[in-house]
């Protein structure tokens, strides 16, 4: 009996031994695991900024040949200063008592006007009609415009309208010819709610909308680009935290990304955070938070 209980006492110690062991390898593995993980990252995020630095390096060359060309631009359209003569060339100017005293202009006096004569005002009262009589007095108040018929494009005479009345216009009624035409029908203005009806309801707004301009790329193993598919510059890009893995390198948190230009960061699975199926991207501008889908693979 006791010889027994010794073996099942031994067996029970070699369990929990061999427990112990399997829990201390499978510790090791993970801590391996997450090593090398962790090791990746960190060759991938070298990568990154190598890539960083090259991209700011050809914006930097970019503005250089920019400023080049407008300083080139500006130079030619100066003008350059006139040569002076040599010192030798030079003739010293006259001393006011030696200088020559021009001509003084010649007298001059303006043509007299000739006068018309006898025969050439009697030839314009020849040539003036004579105006018709109008049938008023001189001081007297103008006569008003006669309405003659004017003519038809088809031959036949239009009688004359009714006299020109200074006073307001007449308003036609609804629905019966005036002379002016058929009275216009009032129109709803589009939208307008009806009599009694409050204003419609504004769309509920969600906490973050759906991808618009933005794409995330995958760019090796670890590595994703958020990419500007606009047609503007963005600043101020931001990609929130906030569902991202603790493993997250090289977040943009203030980027500016030109269209067709990308911002890159890293981000790999650990235990218990898992690649998040979208981000959360704001920048200048915008109210809200962007949700852009992210590749799974």
């Amino acid at each position: 009996m006791a010889l027994e209980t010794g073996d099942a006492a031994t067996w029970g110690g070699t369990v929990v031994t061999f427990g112990m062991a399997c829990y201390a390898i499978a510790q090791g593995v993970g801590q391996r695991r997450d090593l090398r993980r962790q090791n990746e990252l960190q060759a991938e995020a070298s990568q990154l900024q190598r890539r960083q630095i090259e991209a700011a390096e050809r914006h930097t060359l970019a503005m250089e040949q920019l400023l080049g060309q407008l300083t080139a631009a500006s130079r030619q359209g100066t003008p350059v200063p006139a040569a002076e003569p040599p010192a030798w060339q030079s003739v010293p100017p006259l001393p006011p008592a030696q200088r020559p005293v021009p001509p003084p202009p010649p007298l001059s006096r303006p043509a007299p006007e000739e006068t018309p004569s006898a025969e050439d005002a009697w030839e314009d009262e020849r040539e003036e009609p004579a105006e018709p009589s109008s049938g008023r007095e001189p001081g007297g108040p103008a006569a008003p415009p006669e309405h003659r018929p004017q003519p038809d494009p088809y031959g036949s005479p239009v009688p004359a309208g009714p006299p020109v009345s200074a006073g307001p216009p007449t308003t036609p009624a609804y629905g019966f010819p005036q002379q002016g035409g058929y009275a216009a029908p009032q129109v709803q203005q589009p939208g307008a709610a009806p009599w009694g009806a409050g204003p419609a309801p504004f769309p509920p707004v969600p906490p973050w909308t759906p991808a618009g301009i933005w794409r995330v790329e995958r760019v090796g193993r670890h590595g994703f680009a958020l990419r500007n598919t606009g047609t503007e510059t963005r600043t101020g890009v931001r990609v929130s935290r906030v569902n991202l893995p603790s493993s997250a390198r090289g977040v943009p948190e203030d980027a500016v990304v030109r269209p067709g230009e990308s911002a890159e960061f890293l981000m790999a699975a650990e235990r218990g955070q898992p690649v998040p199926g979208a981000v959360l991207v704001s920048w200048h501008g915008q109210p809200g938070e962007v949700g852009v889908p992210v590749p799974q693979g």
